[in-house]
């Protein structure tokens, strides 16, 4: 049975800036409910039922501290990087195996848990053990910075498959001129809908694992040269 709180509970649970809905088996975030209370910086949703974030969830633009740990989350929103005050999120035990590369816009992120995560080796290793605050204040310099790293190059190789597209195509015109151009234009289009889709939803992070786990491998060593001199 879905629990769900109604405002005048949501607002007994604040405390100056703290909410406190830790330990309610809450199985959907009362986003509408948290979001009139403009005071509310520092939220607690430990230690409940949550599987999942709406997207609604970064509306929540107040908050600076975010404890989401002990839950079932398996992603967080790939609009997880509007949250841009966020400086402290606590992810500790969730299910969490892949991240937004949205979470690159985090500028302001100040101390990250990843710990007891199912993390692929890559980001596990740039995220690091996180036992102690200077580690998780490190895991959040790194994966911000890491992220940043894959987005430009997801970037770079969307512009290039764009590139060898419009290539094919004019190669196509040329070697059937009895076809229509517009019909080719459509093709064309088609494609590009195709390959910035994938970029949008991940799916070209899912099919591409080697070719940033390069990326990655590439960027835990220099990351720590970095850290040596």
């Amino acid at each position: 049975m879905t629990v769900q709180l109604k405002l005048k509970d949501i607002k007994d649970k604040l405390k100056d800036d703290t909410l406190d809905l830790s330990l309610y088996e809450l199985e959907e975030v009362p986003v509408r409910e948290i979001g009139s209370l403009t005071k509310a910086t520092n939220v607690n949703l430990s230690l409940n039922l949550l599987v999942s974030l709406p997207t609604t969830f970064v509306t929540l633009r107040q908050i600076v501290k975010l404890d989401l740990s002990r839950n079932m989350l398996i992603e967080l929103p790939e609009n997880f990087g509007k949250m841009t005050q966020l400086k402290y999120l606590d992810l500790y035990a969730n299910k969490i195996s892949r991240l937004p590369l949205s979470l690159s816009e985090l500028k302001n992120l100040r101390w990250l848990d990843l710990k007891e995560n199912p993390l692929t080796e890559t980001v596990a290793s740039v995220a690091g053990p996180c036992s102690n605050m200077s580690e998780c204040q490190a895991c959040a310099r790194s994966i911000v910075t890491y992220l940043s790293t894959i987005k430009l190059y997801v970037e770079e190789e969307r512009l290039r498959r764009l590139k060898d597209l419009n290539k094919r195509v004019k190669k196509k015109l040329q070697d059937n001129k009895k076809k229509k151009k517009k019909n080719v234009e459509k093709e064309y289009k088609s494609d590009e809908d195709k390959i910035n889709s994938q970029i949008e939803d991940n799916s070209f992070q899912d099919n591409n694992d080697d070719a940033l786990g390069y990326v990655g491998f590439l960027f835990v060593r220099f990351y720590g040269f970095l850290l040596l001199v």
